[in-house]
């Protein structure tokens, strides 16, 4: 079946999240629209019963529309019918990752002028300290009470107002805040389709996180948009995947570089073979993973595809067409051909358009599931553009002869760990903050799980005496996790620039960096 084919099963809709729901509702009310783990399970009907008296319950609290409503939780059900009931009363969802710390969290708390903070019992430190800090309404989820009298949606929401901002790291060490409409959330959801050629027979076992974009735009709207299956998982557990995938007959999974790695290193007696799943969908995908899912773990597709938060699903390979091991794809397309969709330049360092094949250069992205801005920067939006409208990525890549993407390197300072943006300059202002720290820097260097690992750099400041585990330790009282170094090393100094900042391209380009860095 065409990807436009499955999307006209349906009637139309406006493009926002509570007519596409309908629109699904219409015509399969009884079957299967999400499970939790095998624990929960939810017809379309039940599903949008629940979404509309979540929506009649956030209405009752007095919201106004474009509220921010925050939400820390691990994956749920719960979590999924929130986030359609949010956008059903016109609100704005900001996801918070809950490993966050608690003075990170509060950042963006405060940064999204947020009016409430729905969180889980588990995060209730969270809530507690944020509300000594900000006048927010604290509702904790497992207390939520709602009415399944209500039957019928609000339908508040507008296509075209935000109803997501998802924070990001950005150069300057500080979150950015991405908005997102509703309408380039269900056109992601929709791209989605065409990019994994679904049909409403799929299940999508989704093992990312929501409040990232793969788990968000791929596949949670990706079911929604094919009218398929969506089973959710708390969190990754590489010991019960295959398991989990067996159990609830999973047929389609996204995952990042890292989960292939572990999943290729554990014991092989987790693996079940009578799985079902047929695609995998991953960012970045090695020519090594690609063929440990494809010979021995027998997943015919596995498919590699390039985004941002910005820009979700900007360029992927695809099923049917052009698909090439080892690069980034091709420009993203939507099942409706006639619409313009993803456009693609590189440029020199004079912003000339590259069109000569391995010349590596900055890729600019222009498409209809744009950001709508960074909020409150408008400084940063404007200068996160060309002049002719296309988003500057800050990444490296080039053209080969047969019109793929090859991802080279980042231009900017980001970490890529684990599925996850790290501010390099976020890590080093932490760590500034240290009384015996004069200098440092934090740089990506190679994962042997694909991706990045964090390498601190450290200058001592003279006449004091400061170790690599006291450094670590400093980290992971102020940093969440996934942000702390994995190897630290110090250094007599530091190599510059011009303008005097310290040269982090210069530090990768040192032989044998991790030669007596400790390791954490």
């Amino acid at each position: 079946m065409k990807s436009l084919d499955v999307l006209h099963l349906y009637p139309e809709h406006k493009y926002t999240l509570s007519t596409l729901l309908e629109s699904r509702v219409a015509q399969q009310r009884r079957r299967e629209c999400l499970l939790f783990e095998n624990k929960e399970k939810y017809s379309w009907e039940t599903f949008h019963e629940w979404v509309a008296g979540l929506s009649g319950y956030i209405a009752s609290m007095g919201f106004q529309e474009g509220d921010r409503v925050a939400i820390c939780s691990r994956n749920s059900a719960l979590f999924v019918a929130l986030y359609f009931a949010l956008a059903d009363q016109g609100l704005v969802a900001v996801p918070i990752n809950p490993d966050l710390k608690n003075e990170e969290a509060l950042f963006i708390l405060k940064h999204s002028e947020t009016k409430a903070l729905l969180f889980q019992n588990k995060f209730n430190d969270l809530a507690i300290f944020a509300s000594k800090e900000l006048p927010l309404k604290l509702i904790e989820l497992e207390t939520t009470h709602y009415s399944l009298k209500l039957k019928k949606l609000s339908h508040k929401g507008q296509a075209e107002k935000p109803s997501l901002i998802l924070y990001t790291s950005g150069t300057t060490g500080f979150p950015k805040g991405v908005v997102h409409s509703q309408k380039t959330t269900v056109m992601a959801g929709e791209a989605f389709v065409e990019r994994m050629q679904l049909t409403p027979e799929d299940r999508l076992l989704c093992i990312l996180p929501f409040f990232h974009i793969n788990a968000l735009f791929y596949s949670m709207m990706g079911t929604f948009a094919a009218g398929a299956t969506l089973i959710v998982t708390e969190k990754f557990s590489a010991s019960k995947f295959w398991e989990l995938a067996t159990q609830t007959a999973a047929t389609e999974v996204n995952i990042i570089a890292a989960i292939g790695s572990i999943l290729g290193q554990r014991d092989r007696k987790e693996f079940n073979p009578q799985h079902k799943i047929k695609k995998i969908y991953g960012a970045p995908v090695s020519v090594a993973i690609e063929k440990l899912f494809r010979e021995e773990f027998k997943v015919p597709v596995v498919l590699e595809g390039y985004g941002m938060t910005e820009i979700p699903g900007a360029i992927n390979n695809q099923i049917h067409s052009k698909w090439k091991v080892g690069t980034m794809g091709v420009a993203a397309r939507h099942p409706d051909t006639s619409l313009q969709f993803t456009q693609l330049k590189i440029l020199d360092d004079s912003l000339n358009e590259i069109i000569t094949t391995d010349e590596p250069g900055e890729l600019v992205v222009k498409t209809p599931l744009l950001m709508m801005e960074y909020y409150k920067d408008p400084e940063q939006t404007k200068n996160s553009f060309t002049e002719d409208g296309y988003f500057k990525t800050g990444d490296l890549v080039k053209k080969d002869k047969d019109g793929f993407y090859v991802f080279v390197t980042r231009k900017k300072d980001i970490i890529r760990r684990r599925g996850e943006n790290i501010s390099g300059a976020e890590i080093d202002r932490c760590v500034m903050l240290h009384p015996g720290i004069a200098e440092c820097a934090a740089i990506g260097v190679p994962s042997n799980l694909g991706e990045e690992e964090v390498f601190l750099a450290i200058v001592p400041r003279e006449g004091v005496y400061v170790s690599e585990k006291d450094i670590s330790e400093w980290c992971h009282k102020n940093l969440s996790p996934i942000k702390c170094p994995r190897y630290i090393k110090k250094f007599p100094s530091l190599p510059h620039t011009a303008t005097a900042r310290v040269a982090k391209f210069k530090l990768k380009q040192i032989e044998d960096l991790l030669i007596a860095a400790i390791e954490f």
